[in-house]
């Protein structure tokens, strides 16, 4: 089959709208999507770094790990779950401040999971012991709020300050969600889209990573189908499904579910053939980035120009471990990615390329 892929502006103009308040009554999603057939891969292309940015801490306690990474204005934020800090960074690398309150009071952790940042400058910060959301200002890191949420999550997004988007969830009742939608004027978690099967994300194995930022945009994978979704401030749009042929039959899910009960958070049962897992995706102006766990991974490129695949090379530049760990985030028109330290006692650093050269 050959590769079907709009370009991303004529696809928002052929697409239906899917508005949040509509998955906040617990409709499923439906509806065609243009396919990326991944065997229609065109050539490799090498990132083209823009820059390195060398991480400046003021103690002798480095960054344990890069969790993860927003980009708001020139500054980073990252989040540190090794250390249950969150650092920011100016584009020099300089220190701006860090966060690390950890404890059961009013504007304390126990277990940081997760982090997501508004354009106004909310810092949110998920408890996923607490089962609670902390809303911080950005530039002070002084408590604004704290919102429980009603039930359990693995990743979430904010989409305002009183809308989140949450992935491998799970109602009051436990009842499981791929993606569901809580507002904090409610007591629970609607679906967006719902699990085919309950305990499905035992047997699709428990990986947060499924809910992406760029800039205002966020990508959302559902590797049962496996399609992608753009989330914007007041829409959930149907964006690309991978091409393949080993989407795992319900009786499949059921035996992998089977093989995985009793030891959550597993990926025993899990079929690598049948079950894509995207490691990331990310965008900017030009095209779409997002990687593959394979082995070895695979990083893919889709521009949205010319609808043409690319694999990345990862053999010069960037000469970095980072590259094959794959994207952390976007800055400005950017992708960023790690290049991690020599020494234990050593900062990582970021190192920003593109792939427009093409």
């Amino acid at each position: 089959m050959r590769l079907i892929f709009f370009s991303f502006m004529a696809f928002l103009a052929l697409t239906v709208t899917i508005l949040l308040p509509s998955c906040s009554e617990g409709n499923n999603i439906d509806g065609s999507i243009p396919t990326v057939d991944l065997t229609g891969i065109q050539a490799c292309v090498r990132p083209v770094v823009t820059k390195e940015i060398e991480l400046k801490t003021d103690s002798p306690n480095p960054i344990g790990d890069i969790t993860k990474l927003i980009c708001l204005d020139s500054c980073f934020f990252i989040m540190d779950r090794l250390n249950q800090t969150v650092w920011k960074f100016n584009e020099s690398g300089h220190l701006l401040g860090k966060l690390r309150k950890v404890g059961a009071t009013l504007g304390e952790y126990v277990d940081l999971y997760d982090m997501d940042l508004l354009p106004d400058g909310d810092l949110y910060l998920m408890d996923l012991s607490m089962r609670k959301i902390i809303r911080y200002d950005s530039d002070s890191f002084n408590l604004v709020s704290e919102i429980k949420i009603p039930g359990t999550a693995l990743a979430f997004s904010a989409v305002d300050s009183t809308k989140f988007v949450f992935n491998n969830a799970g109602d009051k009742d436990g009842i499981n969600i791929n993606l569901g939608i809580f507002k904090t004027s409610a007591n629970n978690i609607k679906p967006c889209i719902s699990a085919k099967q309950k305990d499905e994300y035992l047997a699709l194995g428990a990986n947060t990573t499924h809910l992406w930022r760029s800039g205002n945009e966020i990508i959302y994978y559902d590797r049962f189908t496996p399609d992608f979704y753009l989330l914007t401030a007041d829409s959930v749009l149907p964006y690309f499904s991978l091409l393949t042929e080993k989407i795992p039959t319900e009786s499949q899910v059921e035996n992998m579910i089977k093989a995985t009960r009793g030891h959550d958070f597993s990926s025993a049962g899990m079929d690598g053939e049948t079950i894509i897992d995207i490691l990331y995706a990310y965008k900017n102006s030009v095209g779409l980035l997002f990687g593959l766990n394979t082995t070895p991974q695979q990083h893919i490129f889709q521009r949205f120009d010319n609808g043409k695949t690319y694999l990345l090379g990862t053999s010069d530049s960037p000469t970095v471990v980072g590259m094959m760990r794959g994207a952390v985030g976007v800055f400005g028109d950017s992708f960023v990615t790690v290049k991690l330290p020599s020494n234990d006692d050593e900062n990582p650093s970021l190192i920003l390329y593109s792939l427009d050269e093409i």
